[in-house]
């Protein structure tokens, strides 16, 4: 059954990106790990930030580039022709970082901060990435953002919402996205949702999320993933919650050409 998840969301990519699924092909994006930290101390407190990055470095040229410019966003880290590989990549992040007026604003001090991108998922036609922060301090760690994306190959086009899911069925989906969220934020019910994120997020007639993340989802396996941020649904406090919900959960919501290379490729 796997199996077959996976080729659906390879032949659901494929029709996306306007090649047939007879067409699919593609070459894994190389990648290379690298590390580094900043290490200060001011107003006699402690700041660090931690950068482990999967950077990639080879592979097809379009689709390298649109996740280089990818994480570059993300990291505020421009991307130029100059950052061939994650090395120069982590030095230009440490740069920016150590000396930028605003840094204190982006990491507040006292804290130790820990940013990690990955690539997390990858078939013959898509690759996912994605990038987490966390906070620690006295303990305490916490998941302050993180921020996902899948790339078509070869490409390197990025999939979004619209091409996933019929618009019509934004109401239906938000159901799907709660259950989702009732088991990541390990509460036994809507009831308890409710009182974690606080019932101005929610619709308790319809037990509804009432707004679907702003951010595209992001697919990985046979999963696609729900990602908010702090304080996009419910207080801070509530942290980052996700819904990770099984393909086939939302099949019926898909968009008519995501739909019909899902069945395609379930009979194949």
């Amino acid at each position: 059954m796997k199996f077959l998840r996976k080729v659906a969301v390879m032949a659901l990519v494929a029709l996306c990106s306007g090649t047939t699924v007879s067409c699919i092909s593609g070459e894994d994006i190389k990648t290379n790990e690298y590390e580094d930290s900043i290490v200060e101390n001011r107003a006699q407190k402690d700041y660090l930030v931690k950068i482990f990055i999967e950077y990639p470095e080879n592979g097809p040229k379009q689709q390298v580039q649109a996740i280089r410019k990818w994480i570059g966003s993300m990291l505020d880290v421009r991307q130029d022709s100059a950052l061939i590989d994650g090395e120069s990549f982590v030095k230009q992040f440490i740069k920016n970082n150590k000396f930028a007026d605003n840094v204190a604003a982006v990491y507040p001090l006292g804290y130790t901060y820990t940013v990690d991108c990955r690539k997390t998922s990858e078939t013959d036609r898509y690759v996912t990435y994605v990038i987490e922060t966390t906070q620690f301090k006295s303990g305490v760690r916490k998941t302050i953002q993180i921020d996902g994306k899948t790339f078509l190959k070869p490409e390197g086009k990025q999939l979004n919402s619209a091409e996933i899911f019929n618009s019509q069925y934004e109401r239906q989906l938000a159901n799907v996205i709660c259950k989702g969220l009732i088991e990541d934020c390990q509460v036994p019910d809507f009831e308890g949702l409710m009182q974690k994120l606080g019932s101005s997020c929610l619709e308790p007639s319809t037990q509804t999320v009432l707004n679907l993340p702003k951010a595209d989802p992001w697919i990985e396996d046979d999963v696609i993933v729900f990602q908010y941020q702090e304080g996009e649904i419910g207080p801070f406090t509530a942290g980052t919650p996700k819904a990770r919900i099984d393909m086939d959960d939302v099949e019926e919501y898909f968009s008519p050409s995501f739909k019909k290379a899902w069945k395609t490729a379930a009979r194949d």
